[in-house]
């Protein structure tokens, strides 16, 4: 089995690509991924500094290392969630890495900004769902307040064919007419949030990481068990067995085809929350009204 590229012996073999390359071929060729993802989505530029959200995961490490290499400014940020063993594990990972390389990461306590038992809350509501917001809440806020103007994350192709297979399943038209690798501030208080490694599978990230000897954690939050995302995943992977290249076309020719099935993407119609002051659709987010009922319940649990 020889490099398609070098000619040399062929160690990987990218089926989604038709591909089979070297170790130095596969890291040109996904590096070619990475910058052709920025540039496509012009998600950043050399002016600013490009806040990357970190959690320890080869996703979101592979993603501040090739930004690194790149010679982008950057700093790291880890949502500390206090899931016992696990978030200790995933900052030592996080700090271990931006040791090596001289960055700077900061680490925002969620229990404590949310003021509440943010393990209690989670434990009695969909995990991931709600989870997911919260992060998404700081890491804009943490973004706006510090004057960043992007802020990267690790997702990547499977994670984003997985979302709009379920939001598909669904007819979630809202939440598929936004999904997008690049999506633009809607406003001041509202950061540009960007995904460039996903033109990249789990495989490949992984295998890249390895190449670099990335120490990562490897381990799955301990709340993750039954989320749906895994399911969409694990039924992509069994089309992708059979048909290889199904989550890139599935995936990209949505990217492709999204303005002409639904016209370009209209402005929000955005406010100031009338509690925190971030910007919303309603008159109090989301984030605000999940905190509010959770002090309410707590204060009735103490009557």
């Amino acid at each position: 089995m020889n490099c398609k590229i070098c000619g040399n012996e062929a160690i990987f073999k990218l089926k989604n690509h038709n591909l089979k390359l070297c170790e130095e071929d596969f890291k040109v060729f996904l590096d070619r991924q990475f910058r052709r993802a920025v540039k496509e989505g012009k998600m950043f530029n050399r002016e600013g500094t490009i806040l990357i959200a970190v959690s320890g995961g080869k996703d979101s490490l592979l993603c501040w290392h090739l930004i690194n290499k790149l010679a982008y400014k950057s700093e790291g940020v880890f949502l500390d969630l206090g899931i016992e063993g696990f978030s200790k594990a995933s900052e030592e990972k996080i700090s271990n890495f931006a040791k090596e390389r001289g960055l700077k990461f900061q680490i925002l306590k969620i229990e404590e900004l949310a003021g509440l038992d943010i393990k209690t809350m989670l434990k009695k509501k969909r995990f991931c769902s709600v989870c997911g917001m919260i992060k998404r809440y700081w890491l804009n806020r943490y973004a706006y307040e510090n004057g960043f103007n992007v802020i990267a994350t690790g997702h990547n192709l499977d994670d984003e064919s997985a979302t709009l297979l379920g939001n598909i399943l669904h007819w979630q038209l809202g939440y598929i007419k936004r999904q997008s690798p690049s999506l633009s501030s809607f406003g001041s208080k509202l950061v540009s949030r960007v995904k460039p490694l996903y033109k990249m599978n789990e495989y490949e990230i992984r295998t890249y990481a390895d190449l670099e000897k990335i120490d990562y954690l490897n381990d799955d939050c301990p709340f993750k068990k039954g989320n749906t995302q895994d399911i969409y995943k694990e039924a992509l992977n069994l089309i992708e067995s059979y048909s290889p290249g199904t989550k890139n076309s599935f995936l990209f020719q949505f990217l492709d085809k999204k303005g002409a099935l639904f016209g370009e993407e209209g402005k929000l119609d955005l406010r100031e929350c009338s509690r925190c002051g971030m910007l919303t659709t309603q008159e109090v987010c989301a984030y605000c009204k999940l905190i509010e009922k959770e002090n309410n319940r707590y204060e009735f649990q103490k009557k």
